[in-house]
Parts: C-alpha cells; sequence; structure tokens
C-alpha cells in the first residue's frame, strides 16, 4: 500500500525520524505516544492512526482532526506540527508493544502534536485540588477558545476533562478534533458523539438538529467535576445516564423546556413521574464535602450551563460576561503567573489509569480493606495508598469511589463515519 499525501508538504518524513518514549493515551482512534525528534530533541505526542488501508482510506475523524488543527489558529488548541507516516515495507515501525498497541495493517499515519504535561482528567485522579483561581483561568480559557470555534460554526462534540490538556504553568490545550464540524446551514447529524458522561439530554433523547448548545453542557460538566472532583453524571447506558440527570436536573416540563417533547426518545426516556431539580444541593453538598466553597457566580453559572433546555443555556461570551468572571478571584492575565504544577509527574488519564489498575491488583491481593487517605462513606471503595510520601493531593488515588471506568461510556461514541 503507498499513501499519497502532497510532497510540498506533510507526509514526507517518515516515522522513525522520532524516538518513542511512552505511550500516554489509546482510543477508538488508535494509541498516543509521548516521542522525540531524533533530529532537534523536542518531545511531541505522536498519535498512530489505525486502520488505513487503500478500500477504507483515512478514518473521516482523522481528516476533521487535520482540517481543524490546519484552518484554526488559537493560543488554546493544541498544535500539529506535522504528519508522517510509515511504509508497508515495515513490519515493525518501532511504535508496537505487545500490551499496548492493537493490530494494524502495514502502512500508517501519525499524527505529530505538541506535547503537553498533563490532562484534566489525569490530575483529578491524582486528587489535584485546584484552587479557586486556577479553575477559573482554566474555564476562562475554555470558554475563550470555544467562543473563537462556535464564532466560525464549529463545534467539538467531545468536551471532556481527558481532552483538556494542562501544561505545568497552567496554559489549556483543547484537543481531540476528530468529532469537530461545521454546523452552517441545515444539516442532520449523528446524536452518538460526546463521551456519555458530558452528553446533553437532547442527544440522550434522540436529537440530530442541535447547535453549539451542546458543547456548553459539556463545559458545564466540566466546569462541576473541576469542583468536586469526579465527574457529575456517570451512567453506564444511555437511559442511565439521561436517568442520573434527571435525578439532579429534574424532569422536563412543558415550562421548563418546550419542545423535549418533540424528540424521539422522549417517550422512551422520560418518566411521567416528575421529579424536581436538586443540583444545587447536591453540588453544595459535594463541595462541602471537600471542605471547600463555591466563589461568587460559580454555583449560578454551572446551574445555567446545565439547563435541560439548550435555548436557556449560556452562549461562551455570555458566560464569560457573568457574574461568576467579574468578581474575585480574577483571571490571572498571563496563566504562567500562577504557581507551577511542579509535584507532579505527567498525569494523563491512560497513565493514571493504569496506575489504578495495578494499584487495585495490588491490594487485592494483599487481601486487606483498610484505607487511607482520610477513609470513604457509603459504598465507596477504598482508596489505594502510594509507595510515596508526597502529600495526597500529589499522589492519592481513588480507583473508583466517585469516578468510575468510562470504558463502556466512550465506546457509545463511533470511531468514525459519523455526521
Amino acid at each position: 500500500m503507498s499513501l499519497h499525501l502532497p510532497k510540498h508538504h506533510w507526509g514526507t518524513r517518515q516515522v522513525d525520524a522520532y524516538e518513542k518514549m511512552e505511550c500516554i493515551g489509546a482510543g477508538t482512534y488508535g494509541q498516543v505516544y509521548m516521542a522525540k525528534d531524533k533530529a532537534s530533541g523536542e518531545v511531541v505526542a505522536i498519535k498512530k492512526i489505525r486502520s488505513l488501508n487503500e478500500i477504507q482510506g483515512l478514518p473521516v475523524t482523522t481528516i476533521r482532526e487535520i482540517k481543524v488543527l490546519k484552518g484554526l489558529r488559537h493560543r488554546n488548541l493544541v498544535e500539529l506540527k506535522e504528519v508522517v507516516v510509515s511504509t508497508s515495507e515495515e513490519k515493525d515501525d518501532g511504535f508496537s508493544e505487545k500490551e499496548d498497541v492493537l493490530e494494524y495493517c502495514h502502512g500508517s499515519i501519525y499524527l505529530v502534536l505538541e506535547y503537553v504535561e498533563h490532562d484534566l482528567t489525569g490530575l483529578l485522579d491524582r486528587q489535584y485540588m485546584f484552587s479557586d483561581t486556577e479553575i477559573k483561568c482554566i474555564m476562562h480559557q475554555l470558554l475563550d477558545v470555544m467562543k473563537h470555534m462556535h464564532s466560525i460554526d464549529i463545534i467539538h462534540r467531545d468536551i471532556k476533562c481527558s481532552n483538556l490538556l494542562l501544561t505545568k504553568t497552567h496554559l489549556l490545550k483543547l484537543a481531540d478534533f476528530g468529532l469537530a464540524r461545521s454546523i452552517r446551514g441545515d444539516q442532520v447529524f449523528t446524536n452518538k458523539v460526546v463521551t456519555l458522561w458530558y452528553r446533553a439530554p437532547e442527544l440522550l433523547l434522540g436529537a440530530t438538529s442541535y447547535d453549539a448548545s451542546i458543547d456548553m453542557w459539556s463545559i458545564g460538566c466540566v466546569f462541576a467535576e473541576l469542583y468536586i472532583g469526579h465527574p457529575l453524571f456517570q451512567g453506564k447506558t444511555e437511559l442511565e445516564q439521561i436517568t442520573r440527570i434527571f435525578e439532579l436536573c429534574g424532569t422536563p416540563t412543558q415550562e421548563s423546556w418546550p419542545d423535549y417533547k418533540f424528540l424521539p426518545l422522549t417517550n422512551k426516556f422520560v418518566s411521567e413521574k416528575p421529579k424536581s431539580r436538586k443540583l444545587k444541593e447536591y453540588l453544595l453538598r459535594e463541595v462541602s464535602a471537600r471542605k471547600r466553597m463555591f466563589p461568587k457566580g460559580a454555583i449560578e453559572l454551572i446551574e445555567s450551563l446545565l439547563n435541560l433546555d439548550p435555548e436557556q443555556r449560556p452562549t461562551t461570551e455570555g458566560c464569560l460576561q457573568s457574574l461568576y468572571f467579574q468578581t474575585r478571584p480574577y483571571t490571572p492575565d498571563d496563566p504562567r503567573s500562577l504557581p507551577e504544577i511542579s509535584n507532579l509527574p505527567p498525569s494523563h488519564e491512560y497513565q493514571t489509569k493504569k496506575i489504578r489498575r495495578e494499584q487495585a491488583k495490588q491490594l487485592v491481593g494483599g487481601g486487606h480493606s483498610s484505607t487511607t487517605n482520610g477513609g470513604n462513606s457509603g459504598n465507596s471503595k477504598p482508596r489505594i495508598s502510594t509507595s510515596t510520601k508526597q502529600s495526597p493531593r500529589a499522589t492519592g488515588f481513588d480507583p473508583g469511589s466517585k469516578r468510575a471506568d468510562d470504558n463502556l461510556a466512550k465506546s457509545e461514541i463511533p470511531a468514525s463515519n459519523s455526521r
């Protein structure tokens, strides 16, 4: 198989120009590796794309990602540096390990991206307690980059903590644009987008016509997660997910969401038994349990973002003009003015999950169930201690008490060919 990419641009270098260091991510698209340019010594992230052959061609998700990253410029978008290839003659391109890598056809394509030390899921998994200023800085950057995308009618469709990368100097980088697309014109889209835990209720009820408000719901989920330390809605199926949303946000009514009855799955998923909205009380309770408080305007902004009715959710501009961003602590002009995240190793979702699984095996093998780092309550699983002497903020892991494994949630999203 031969790959035909423009000779005046990307695709002219081979993947062996890079030295693989370690796997830092995996998904339906393939794997992501931390790697080093052999010529310059620059550390990068390389995303290996699955299922490239002459019949299927490039996955549509890859085409979308390249198109978006080539066409958009913003300091909070992860940078696509180049595209490199491997040839069909190579039996091993140097990027295959038995324990990490799935089977690929020969002849692969790789996206070379800037390397960022952390993602938000990895930091939360390590029990990192974001300060109010850090959270406001993260949210301001996220809303700013989404304002840029939405202003040209591009929606991301997979905003979640693991797709939000963070440098040690607090610069946010939005990643993974495989589901991003333009919403110009009247189009019918798939509703199988957005990782399940961050998916808006209208998508769960079968909407195929939607707009940037689905991203705003996901942003609200991220905002809440930064304060409570775990995903807000953790369903394993679409039914369970919408049920969990209704348990906190209440069931829709003609007054709260006039158009909900027109959605295809309303009769299947919406119970006739009404439930009242309890989101604010739940958030206050969860934050109090972490011995902290919401700053002024924060809970009101989260509540507005998690409005069941998409037409009532604020825009990115509305969020940036809200009370939350007009009061102390103010957003720093430069994220780098904040203290560096210096007490943690690189923390990505893939890495921290791997550590949790290994520690869970050790705990089970040890035959004890004692708790550390403050104990647990209810049906929470015990926290797993670490061998280091650093603070729990830096090293602690909770293998499942509040953050369940989201493999099932991710499997709800098609790997390619989604509109």
